[in-house]
């Protein structure tokens, strides 16, 4: 997927499996990436090379392929811990209980299930990843109410 491009690299391992050879699994290395991302599906061409040597392996042959990504470096979040304030990522972390801090952060990578966050967080810290938007709902309206106030103060 497009969004997996950050973290492709040459050398990352390929594995390969063939309906052909139920059972067996093919190895091998990306060697590079297309320069054209296909408009229709959002998806790059990648190509690599695995050993072939008792030559199973013919042209045109029907395989699924994983490409294990070289991932940045950072702490590993749910996607739905995530929420987008404006133009600011941000999550809410548990600093005792019943009370949470939000705290914006930048993100590494983006993945369905899984964020990589490359700051603001530490490795340790809880997150809140259920409710996360409510929780968001309520501090935006505590911001509100606060300017509301200071507003009404003479």
């Amino acid at each position: 997927r497009e969004s997996d491009l950050s973290s492709l690299r040459p050398g990352d391992p390929i594995t390969l499996q063939v309906p052909a050879y139920p059972g067996a699994t093919f190895t091998g290395k990306v060697t590079a990436t297309a320069d054209a991302i296909d408009p229709g599906t959002r998806t790059i061409k990648v190509r690599g090379v695995v050993a072939n040597a008792d030559r199973r392996l013919k042209a045109e042959m029907l395989a699924t392929a994983r490409v294990q990504e070289s991932r940045a470096g950072g702490v590993v979040v749910p996607a739905s811990a995530i929420v987008l304030d404006g133009t600011q990522h941000v999550v809410y972390v548990r600093r005792e209980a019943g009370v949470f801090e939000p705290r914006k952060v930048e993100l590494a990578q983006e993945g369905p299930a899984e964020v990589i966050v490359a700051s603001g967080l530490q490795s340790g810290d809880a997150v809140v990843n259920q409710n996360a938007l409510l929780l968001s709902r309520q501090f935006q309206s505590m911001t509100e109410d606060a300017a509301a106030a200071k507003k009404a103060t003479p």
